[in-house]
């Protein structure tokens, strides 16, 4: 080793920062601490780490920051409170999530306020699902039957509609009976 003090330690190797740790015939793998960070540089290929037990990645100062176990999930965590963690049929987010175009391509279930386009309205015992546009231009809420608009319900600072789209009539029903109907006559 030119130039490099190589010190063996009791349970270790000890080089000085700046200096790399290369590890492969070309120097593919590099460990190195400078005098503030640290760093893992691989030149060729994928990285990989393995584990038996779960991979754990946590802060200075013993934050949780991921913790991956096997056959079981991962969890992200922000400030050491886990918010997104994937499961066998998909991911739980934990807290508010903000997508900015989410298609659901089959179910979706939500449970609590839901809000689309605007923070949900809350009214006691109720669940709410509030649709807003902070555009000014008002809110649309369309109902599609095998990918056919049939209904819209309308709203903006002059009022609101209901408008059946197809030349159906609108009904009402209570208790599985019709009460109401109102049709284009």
């Amino acid at each position: 080793l030119s130039g490099v003090v190589l010190e063996t330690v009791t349970g270790g190797i000890r080089l000085p920062d700046n200096m790399e740790l290369k590890i492969g015939t070309g120097s593919d793998l590099k460990l190195y601490h400078d005098i503030t960070d640290s760093y893992i540089t691989n030149a060729t290929g994928d990285l990989y780490i393995k584990s038996t037990g779960s991979l754990r990645l946590y802060s200075s100062t013993n934050e949780k920051m991921i913790i991956a176990t096997p056959n079981s999930g991962v969890t992200l965590y922000y400030n050491d409170s886990p918010r997104v963690t994937t499961t066998n049929s998909g991911v739980t987010v934990t807290g508010t999530a903000i997508i900015n175009d989410l298609i659901v391509v089959y179910d979706a279930t939500f449970s609590g306020d839901v809000g689309i386009g605007a923070t949900p309205n809350t009214y006691s015992g109720y669940t709410t699902l509030t649709l807003g546009n902070t555009s000014g231009t008002g809110s649309i809420f369309d109902l599609e039957y095998q990918t056919t608009r049939t209904l819209s319900i309308y709203a903006d600072t002059n009022g609101g509609n209901i408008n059946v789209v197809t030349a159906k009539p609108l009904m009402f029903y209570t208790s599985g009976s019709e009460k109401m109907r109102i049709d284009s006559s």
